[in-house]
């Protein structure tokens, strides 16, 4: 386009301008806010102007500066360069823009920083230019130089593929609440082993170690039997006027019955160890024995009772 065509394309967007109100918003339309720093007013109004022919010539229209500057004096320091991944989306919604365009400009001497960031109206990132250095001719250090690299990056920001403004903006559902596993009210068995086997396995010992003392008792009687035996006579009776034979015969006697009781205390106490080792529950519970055991000679009792 002729340079010098421009400022008659501006009067002819000016006299337009309620119809273009009028009309419903569209996605084509772009919302723009110019930062430039280093530019008096002048120059900023004229880079304001060339924006908005660069977005005619690429097939897009500017939204009303009215709007923008309405929404823009709301927001920290009248721009949307701190919160822009939200202030952009609402600015485009604010105007009747599909999207919304922050274009910094900052000439620095022989060198021109641009930065820009093109966001649809659905808050997803059309393009972005993050930082880019243009040199400043000395023969163009005037607003000229600095044009010329605005329309330089333009060109590359409104030549990019803008389709992802025109999807609709998604929504996320509410999460409905995940419902919590019942509570089981079962109580868990334990993995402790029942009292009850511990209890066979005690009674068991102690008749294992009455069984053993009645073995020792009986082998130690053994020579007393033999030594015994060669003062008897033949009828197995003792001699006569030996008082240590006779003594001797007693001890037997004695030793004999208690060896005999606690065989039987033993036996008792081992089988009732065994079967409550066999019988009693895996796991602990509300269980409880209680064992009595009498023993003296000529005699052995044993009660156990139990709760299950």
């Amino acid at each position: 386009m002729d340079l010098a065509a421009r400022p008659f394309l501006v009067l002819a967007l000016a006299c337009s301008a309620p119809t273009y109100a009028a009309a419903p918003p569209k996605q084509d339309t772009v919302a723009v806010q110019l930062v430039a720093l280093q530019v008096d007013e002048t120059q900023t109004q004229s880079l304001r102007t060339l924006i908005d022919l660069e977005l005619l010539r690429h097939g897009l229209a500017p939204a009303k500066s009215d709007a923008v500057d309405a929404f823009l004096k709301q927001q920290p320091d009248d721009t949307c360069i701190s919160e822009y991944p939200t202030c952009l989306p609402a600015l485009a919604k604010a105007s009747g823009a599909g999207s919304a365009l922050l274009f910094t400009v900052a000439p620095y001497g022989p060198h021109i920083l641009i930065t820009s960031k093109w966001m649809g109206g659905n808050g997803k990132l059309i393009y972005d230019i993050a930082h880019r250095d243009f040199q400043n001719e000395k023969s163009t250090r005037s607003n000229g130089g600095v044009k010329k690299a605005v329309v330089a990056a333009l060109d590359e920001v409104l030549g990019a593929d803008r389709s992802v403004a025109n999807t609709p903006e998604v929504v996320p559902l509410p999460t409905p609440p995940v419902p919590s596993p019942p509570v089981s009210t079962a109580r868990a068995p334990s993995d402790a082993v029942s009292p009850l086997r511990w209890v066979g396995v005690g009674v068991g010992v102690v008749g294992v170690a009455s069984l053993v003392t009645a073995g020792v008792v009986a082998l130690t009687s053994r020579s007393d039997q033999t030594r015994l035996r060669e003062h008897t006579d033949t009828n197995s009776s003792v001699e006569p006027g030996s008082a240590d034979n006779l003594s001797l015969a007693r001890s037997l006697n004695q030793r004999s019955r208690v060896v005999t009781a606690t065989l039987i205390t033993g036996a008792v106490l081992t089988a009732s160890g065994v079967a409550l080792s066999i019988l009693a529950p895996a796991h602990a519970n509300a269980a409880s024995v209680k064992l009595t055991a009498e023993v003296g000679p000529g005699r052995g009792d044993l009660l156990v009772r139990g709760t299950f």
